[in-house]
């Protein structure tokens, strides 16, 4: 996790998954950003994760917030759990992980005929197993009581913008992908504003979605209790904030 400056731009869905089982397991792996580089990384060594807390991976590495339930070990997890392989590039100074047997074998071959041509590795190199989760049936179903949790990459191999990962799930995560994120702006930024409040900048349109019934999708527990959308909050807020600045220049 070695610092560089690289701009990331965009990311795509790449295909495949891994299901993280709601129950029973003993460990949970979270996920950092690094506001200098725009990285993200995983982990789910506790030890690992309170270093980065304290700086020992380099400067700018936060807490996002997110993380899922995993097992550190074999023996602690299903008879179906597979391991994520987790690998490293000191060229795109990234993390990879994957719970793809296949694909995991694949970069191990990789990584050896680097070495032997070079007699280092700038690619793709094995660092272990990252924990163990379950993983989707052939069909693409996940086992009974597990998460899906999905794969983004912003195929910086073939931008040359660095490689970046990050695993997210349908549960309310950031996004950059389409439809969710319909310009596919970075960390899902919506809105930007002024320190002090007085200039916003707004993507989504929130005057098409002030009644519930113009949202093509809320909780169903908010359409019965809700008397209008979330975003009429926007308008509340700017009707207040108006009225606060005229009686303090009234003053």
């Amino acid at each position: 996790m070695r610092k560089i400056s690289l701009a990331l731009f965009g990311a795509a869905l790449l295909a495949g998954g891994l299901a993280a089982r709601a129950a029973a397991p003993d460990t949970e792996a979270v996920e950092f950003y690094n506001t200098t580089t725009g990285h993200y990384f995983l982990t789910a060594n506790a030890s690992e994760a309170l270093g980065i807390d304290d700086g020992a991976a380099g400067p700018g590495w936060e807490r996002t917030g997110r993380s899922f339930q995993v097992w550190s070990m074999k023996s602690a997890a299903p008879a179906d759990a597979q391991p994520v392989c987790r690998f490293y590039s000191s060229g795109a100074n990234s993390h990879f992980y994957t719970a793809s047997a296949g694909e995991c074998q694949q970069l191990k071959m990789l990584e050896a005929t680097e070495r032997n041509a070079t007699g280092t590795v700038k690619g793709w190199g094995y660092e272990g197993t990252a924990f163990y989760v379950q993983t989707p049936t052939d069909s693409g179903q996940c086992p009974a009581g597990t998460t899906q949790i999905m794969r983004i990459y912003n195929n910086g191999f073939a931008t040359g913008a660095g490689s970046n990962h990050r695993f997210v799930d349908d549960a309310g995560a950031l996004t950059e992908r389409y439809p969710f994120n319909p310009n596919g702006s970075a960390r899902g930024v919506a809105a930007l504003c002024s320190p002090d409040g007085r200039h916003l900048a707004i993507m989504p349109h929130p005057e098409r979605s002030f009644l519930t019934w113009q949202c093509p999708w809320l909780p169903e527990e908010w359409r019965k209790t809700l008397p209008v959308s979330p975003w009429m909050r926007v308008f509340q807020n700017a009707r207040r904030s108006r009225t606060e600045t005229i009686e303090n220049i009234a003053k």
